[in-house]
């Protein structure tokens, strides 16, 4: 090497030194965590179940609806609601006196490669806000063409919520 400089080696680890401390700095500040907004309450919830073929499914296309969100608060309702969304099986145990069941159904599709799935929950103003994912099967995905009727069950912690909304995250 000519006088004054550094080999290649020792130059690219000088470089290295500078480099990534100011990559972590630029990248750290572009990360954003969601924010809860000012007097919402976030309560733990727990998915009970999820899948693709709910009750609905069986229906084929004339019960076509958009997403819906139910809401039980006590096991007969429980039992009634879980018939209607899921069809199959017996509803997980839930203590209704620590929870209450948001059921977010999505409609029947005409394809597999769709699904719900739960992020987050809010409370404000009455309401449990449910942001969920709608997942999409991707254009090039290989699917079942058959009906399907894409579901999540929550148990949401009893935190003084009358309703319950569904804020798709897209």
């Amino acid at each position: 090497p000519a006088p004054g400089t550094l080999p290649a080696p020792m130059r690219w680890k000088r470089i290295m030194r500078m480099v990534v401390p100011l990559l972590f700095l630029l990248l750290s500040s572009m990360c954003r965590t969601a924010a809860v907004p000012e007097g919402d309450v976030t309560p733990e919830f727990r998915v009970l179940s999820s899948g693709a073929y709910g009750a609905r499914a069986s229906k084929g296309l004339d019960e076509r609806s958009g997403p819906a969100v139910e809401i039980a608060r006590d096991d007969r309702s429980y039992v009634d609601i879980w018939s209607r969304v899921v069809g199959s099986g017996a509803p997980p145990p839930v203590d209704f006196e620590k929870e209450s069941v948001v059921f977010l159904a999505l409609g029947v599709r005409s394809s597999g490669g769709w699904g719900v799935a739960p992020k987050t929950v809010g409370i404000a103003e009455g309401a449990a806000r449910v942001t969920a994912e709608v997942v999409r099967p991707g254009a090039r995905e290989v699917t079942t063409m058959a009906f399907t009727a894409p579901y999540s069950v929550i148990a949401v912690a009893n935190r003084g919520f009358e309703r319950a909304e569904w804020v798709d995250q897209d």
